[in-house]
């Protein structure tokens, strides 16, 4: 089951590419020998920040991870999350929230009804 992630640009967002597990044995020699240890990319993340954003983005926002069953089902995430730029095309890989990791709020005194968010998101395989 997917769920829809809110249709909101972020203020910033950081991307870490996917890496594939490679597994590293040195000789006494100094050669190094490496071995890749499977064919499908892992550990692809993104860090979603929205700064002075309305309340009911917030809840759009909390509505998803409670919906997604706290981090459990996939997300459908919208073309305005990437903006400007394009999804990065992750075969086999699903974004989901990060379990443990719940939305994070921040409410600036001086400034009612408007709230600060940080969201992170990991790549997992299907």
């Amino acid at each position: 089951m997917t769920t829809p992630f809110p249709a909101i640009r972020p203020s910033s967002r950081q991307y870490q590419p996917p890496t594939v597990p490679v597994s590293e044995i040195r000789s006494e020699s100094g050669l190094v020998f490496r071995r890749r240890r499977g064919s499908l990319a892992i550990d692809a993340g993104v860090t979603l920040s929205f700064s002075n954003r309305p309340a009911a983005d917030w809840t759009a926002i909390e509505e998803a991870w409670l919906a997604s069953g706290c981090g459990m089902d996939a997300l459908d995430l919208p073309a305005e999350v990437w903006l400007p730029g394009y999804a990065p095309e992750l075969p086999g890989l699903e974004w989901r929230f990060v379990p443990d990791k719940p939305p994070q709020r921040q409410q600036d005194r001086d400034q009612r009804g408007r709230v600060s968010m940080t969201v992170e998101l990991r790549a997992v395989a299907v």
